[in-house]
């Protein structure tokens, strides 16, 4: 369903740098978007154990970032950034402009989505997500426009798996983004959590057998 919906919109995705104090200023009217924070970037002097270095500037903190939008205005970026890199998708993934497709803004369009409730026996969220809205009890309406439209803050998600993850957890990703489970696993382990199994999910273009390997890891 999200994938419909977000194939109705053509535009470029592109990796880029930048200072906190410029994403924090970034502007709501500009065609490119932050469409994702990713962490704070290798090699930033500005990073520390937990959060900026001592005696350093938070606002000069280098972030790592994904900026999504029009096609030409991502040209433009890169022509003007050359250290930045253009990114595989052909779609501006959550970026405002998802508003004005048909069905977003009302969510007559997201309503096939899953409204099931979360588990209510455990103890943690069974489902941490990267949208700053809460997800709560409930995925709905609510959750998968934001998902669509808002900026994702996986350091956010992350610091969210930190302060909920039992001693030995099973970690599953869901989305297009690889990265993500070795940066996962590596900070659980740093925090003495056990990752008995990890597997993903959503992901397009594997290798034959990848699902069958993620299916036995989890059964193991």
């Amino acid at each position: 369903l999200l994938g419909l919906i977000g194939a109705q919109l053509e535009g470029q995705m592109v990796h880029a740098t930048l200072s906190r104090s410029t994403v924090d200023a970034w502007a709501d009217d500009e065609p490119l978007q932050v469409g994702a924070v990713n962490g704070v970037a290798s090699g930033s002097s500005a990073s520390g154990g937990d959060g900026v270095a001592p005696g350093v500037d938070a606002s000069a903190e280098l972030l790592s970032v994904t900026l999504c939008g029009p096609s030409a205005s991502a040209s433009a970026w890169l022509a003007a950034n050359p250290d930045s890199k253009r990114l595989f998708p052909a779609h501006p993934w959550h970026h405002p402009a998802y508003l004005d497709v048909p069905g977003v803004r009302d969510g007559h369009a997201l309503a096939e989505a899953p409204q099931g409730r979360m588990p209510a026996a455990l103890d943690v969220p069974a489902f941490i997500s990267a949208t700053p809205a809460p997800v709560g009890e409930r995925l709905g309406v609510d959750h998968w426009r934001a998902w669509l439209t808002s900026s994702v803050d996986f350091l956010g998600a992350l610091s969210q798996l930190v302060a909920h993850a039992t001693d030995g957890c099973i970690l599953i990703e869901t989305g297009a983004h690889p990265v993500l489970t070795p940066v996962a696993i590596a900070t659980l382990r740093a925090r003495r959590v056990r990752v008995l199994a990890t597997a993903a999910s959503m992901r397009r273009g594997q290798p034959e057998g990848f699902w069958e390997a993620q299916r036995k890891q989890l059964v193991a």
